[in-house]
């Protein structure tokens, strides 16, 4: 297994007593919105609470029947986790010379691209 750190996941699903679902959100340089979504095996904070994770990385293949058929995905999972509160909220969506800013708040966005 892989160590993994998961930075601003918010808590959308309670998973009975044994765990939660966190879901990342960003931005592609398309500007479409993605999201990621991870089961988390421990301690469940509560609906809506946004944290940090490290945890043991296992990935699954999960399937389920759907409107085109079969529906197969990978979904990864987090066993022992050390769940903090965030220190932010979730990332909201920045485009252009905010979104760069945000990231290298010393680059100099007038610059041209190298390539």
């Amino acid at each position: 297994m892989a160590k993994v750190t998961i930075e601003n996941a918010e808590v959308v699903k309670h998973l009975a007593d044994k765990g939660f679902i966190a879901e990342t959100r960003y931005q592609l340089k398309t500007g479409e919105q993605k999201s990621d979504k991870w089961t988390v095996w421990g301690k469940q904070p509560p609906i809506g609470a946004v944290v940090n994770i490290d945890g043991l990385l296992s990935v699954k293949l999960e399937e389920f029947p759907g409107d085109e058929g079969q529906v197969r995905y990978a979904r990864g999972h987090i066993n022992n986790p050390n769940i903090t509160e965030s220190a932010q909220p979730p990332l909201q969506a920045q485009r252009g010379e905010a979104a760069i800013l945000d990231q290298w708040p010393t680059a100099d966005v007038n610059l041209e691209a190298p390539f």
